[in-house]
């Protein structure tokens, strides 16, 4: 089968009826779209409607489940409906001001609560300012445009009888910027209520004047609140701060907090440590008092973590998010009869500990509760059966239970099984989907599931056979048979789909037997990727099975090396990983714009290098890349200017998102290096100034307990620093967190070792 048939057939769905199988809530007429700022309000905010056609192949792990036709309205439906199970009052659709098919979105998710009479509201949210490119202009014509619109539709969101529009706080724009803005807006006929995002100088600088002219209808820090271990976070406090400052005003709805889900590599929803911390900035939030909450689900990301699947009605996610919502507003928990979802990691190597983490929502008639659970093989033997645990309490309970796995082979799958028990309902079993053992070995991509086993998602008894050949390496030979029929038999690769069997026209589909040949996607390197492969059926029931993995190596190299850019090739806005990771980087980061990235220009030793403006240029690398125990990070630089000479900061020559090594230049021009470990934060000072317009080599060396900065191959400075790091997002010439620091000059020849490198093991001199 060709690529393109492939790709034909990724299109093909289950018909309407077996793609909303699930038991829409019932029809409800719209409650009123009038709030008042004493109401306890949730909004899921970041809602994109991208086009219901867009390939998902390779980007989610839930689509398969809810395929639709060509042309379907059901994905946003379904989207709509989790949103209702899981107490969102109101969507915030995200509406970027350049994209002409905004509104039209918009239009289609206005139509659809119409239609079927769901109670749920809209605001729109206006991202993408301040762009590189936008002015004011645009942004007062894509406003008005949506008001003349849209703002009397009964489903759109209003307070003081006025509809409410959000749109992010830039933080270059001082008051008097956004007072203009507001004017303008106001002029056009926007009487709306604004919400600005990150608060900037409108929060912290001068108390602003809730007049018609400026009908603010909150003011709000919009850091997230996913940080282990800081409840209550910023967030949480500052929501406090302001309804102190401005809590008295009668228009303002003061007070707020943005939680959950943003980016997939900073979610804490993706370890086993996530419904805890989730349910105490929950928990936090009640006790500050605060009236509105932001539930950021962007729907392109969360089908990867169970944040808002189109999947199902029944994930772990709304569920959860349910009891909370209705806990916050003082209403009685809903639940006729208990609820269990199972979580677990979803690869652990030979040696460590398997963590599973059940959940259970419990009626508020329930008092206490057993947990039980055993971890099968794939052949469905028992493994292990920990030791039954009783917890006296209602309302949410959230056990772990862990297992080492010293003797547990590669290439094994463990199933666990868990099963809930009270005193006055029926025994829940369930079974989640399996984790993959695999020998020990350093893997940053390895992935912790958040807990989101849908309780019907138990494997139903499949057949397969898959082999890969070893003679024309990626040629694979797959079967399924299955008693119940399949929608589905992919092939994935470390959990997420490369190729998808799906019903051809003319065919009788969903069948009960798939056979099928082929050869996988091979890289850039023209070799089959490395990791786990396996298969997956998904039956016509929604119910899924995995096979045993069939484990491919990373290619020879040296074996220390897990990152090197060169700069000397690239294709678009990638700069090319020239280690056997592959780990590509990105010229202007998450945005890719034009005028955030850097320049390739030639380098003195016939190669190139990266022209960093000190202004706004960034890259970032596609993967996680800093080891967690040692390293050695390295590279050249030839510095314009010191520092960051627009805020009279230092600047950023590369850093890791969770502070494990950031290494930056100060406005006197000398080294600083920041780590924080077990003990806190250490900051390490260089000795002398990095020369201008010279290129200089800086590495910085971790062995697990001391830190190491070196200059032209001279330790400049050392500390103890001991604790290891999860592996985070690597960046360069700037700071990933704050997106400021930016550095000023060239940086050429950027390594990553897997081992402490002593000066003379360091890249060459000048590289090569």
């Amino acid at each position: 089968m060709t690529r393109l048939n492939i790709a034909l057939l990724l299109t093909l769905a289950l018909t309407s009826t077996s793609a909303l199988s699930a038991s829409p809530p019932p029809h409800q007429q719209p409650t009123s779209r009038t709030i008042t700022p004493q109401d306890r309000f949730v909004w899921s905010c970041y809602m994109i409607c991208f086009a219901v056609s867009r390939d998902y192949t390779g980007l989610f792990y839930d689509r398969p489940l809810d395929r639709v036709p060509e042309g379907s309205k059901a994905p946003r439906l379904i989207d709509l409906q989790n949103a209702i199970k899981a107490g969102v009052d109101a969507l915030s659709v995200d509406l970027f001001i350049e994209d002409k098919h905004a509104h039209g979105a918009f239009q289609q998710l206005v139509n659809l609560i119409n239609e079927h009479e769901l109670p749920i509201k809209l605001s729109p949210m206006f991202d993408g300012f301040p762009r590189p490119g936008l002015t004011e202009d645009q942004v007062v014509a894509k406003v008005q445009q949506w008001f003349e619109r849209f703002a009397d539709e009964p489903c759109v969101v209003h307070c003081n009888d006025r509809p409410i529009i959000w749109t992010f706080g830039a933080p270059s724009l001082d008051p008097a910027a956004w007072k203009r803005i507001f004017k303008r807006l106001h002029d056009a006929g926007c009487d709306g209520h604004w919400i600005l995002d990150g608060g900037g100088p409108l929060c912290l600088g001068p108390k602003p004047q809730f007049d018609n002219m400026a009908p603010w209808l909150g003011l709000f820090d919009g850091a997230y609140t996913f940080a282990p271990g800081q409840v209550p976070e910023r967030p949480i406090l500052n929501a406090q701060l302001y309804r102190q400052r401005y809590g008295p005003q009668n228009k303002a709805w003061n007070g707020s907090a943005k939680i959950g889900y943003w980016r997939p590599e900073i979610a804490v929803y993706t370890s086993p440590e996530g419904t805890d911390h989730y349910r105490r900035a929950w928990d936090a939030i009640r006790q500050a008092d605060i009236r509105w909450i932001q539930q950021a689900t962007w729907n392109d990301f969360s089908e990867n973590h169970g944040i808002m699947p189109s999947a199902n009605y029944s994930t772990t996610f709304a569920e959860l998010t349910r009891a909370l919502v209705r806990s916050w507003k003082g209403l009685p928990s809903d639940l006729t009869e208990p609820r269990l979802f199972l979580g677990r990691m979803r690869e652990v190597q030979v040696g460590e500990e398997i963590t599973c983490e059940l959940l259970a929502l419990l009626p508020d008639a329930v008092q206490s509760a057993t947990f039980e659970l055993e971890l099968l093989d794939g052949n469905g033997k028992t493994v292990h059966r920990a030791e039954p645990r009783t917890l006296n309490a209602t309302g949410i309970l959230a056990p772990y239970f862990t297992f080492p796995l010293s003797e547990i082979p590669e290439g094994r799958l463990l199933i666990p099984r868990a099963t809930l028990r009270t005193p006055t309902h029926n025994p829940l079993v369930i079974e989640g989907e399996p984790s993959i053992v695999r020998a020990a070995g350093f893997y940053p991509e390895r992935c912790y599931s958040w807990i989101y086993t849908p309780a019907h998602r138990q494997p139903p008894d499949v057949d397969f056979q898959f082999s890969l050949s070893n003679t024309n390496p990626g040629k694979l030979s797959l079967e399924a048979t299955s008693p119940a029929p399949m929608a589905d038999v992919e092939v994935l690769r470390n959990g997420l789909p490369v190729l998808v069997l799906r019903r051809q026209l003319g065919e009788v589909f969903p069948a009960t037997h798939a056979k099928y040949q082929a050869q996988l996607p091979k890289n850039r390197r023209d070799q089959i990727d490395w990791g786990f492969y396996q298969l997956r059926a998904t039956t016509s029931d929604r119910r899924v099975a995995v096979s045993n993995p069939i484990f491919i190596d990373p290619p020879p190299g040296p074996p220390d090396l897990i990152g090197y850019w060169p700069f000397d090739h690239g294709t678009d806005y990638h700069v090319l990983d020239e280690s056997p990771w592959m780990r590509d980087g990105r010229l202007g980061a998450r945005t890719h714009y034009p005028v955030h990235q850097p320049a390739r220009v030639p380098d003195p030793w016939g190669g190139k290098c990266l022209l960093f403006d000190g202004v706004d240029d960034r890259l970032q690398m596609d993967g996680p890349v800093v080891p967690p125990d040692k390293f050695t990070i390295e590279c050249w630089l030839s510095p314009k200017t010191w520092g960051w000479p627009a805020k009279n900061k230092t600047a950023t020559i590369f850093t890791s998102a969770n502070a494990d090594c950031s290494l930056s230049l100060g406005t006197n021009g000398k080294l600083t290096l920041g780590r924080k470990g077990d003990n806190g934060w250490v900051r390490l000072l260089g000795t002398d100034p990095v020369p201008l317009n010279e290129w200089t080599h800086v590495a910085v060396t971790f062995d697990g307990t001391t830190i190491t900065l070196f200059q032209n191959g001279t330790n400049v400075a050392s500390t103890n620093s001991p604790g290891t790091r999860k592996i985070s997002r690597f960046g360069v010439g700037f700071n990933t967190v704050t997106l400021g620091s930016f550095f000023h000059g060239r940086i050429d020849d950027i390594r990553i070792h897997q081992r402490v490198l002593t000066p003379t093991d360091f890249g060459p001199n000048p590289p090569l």
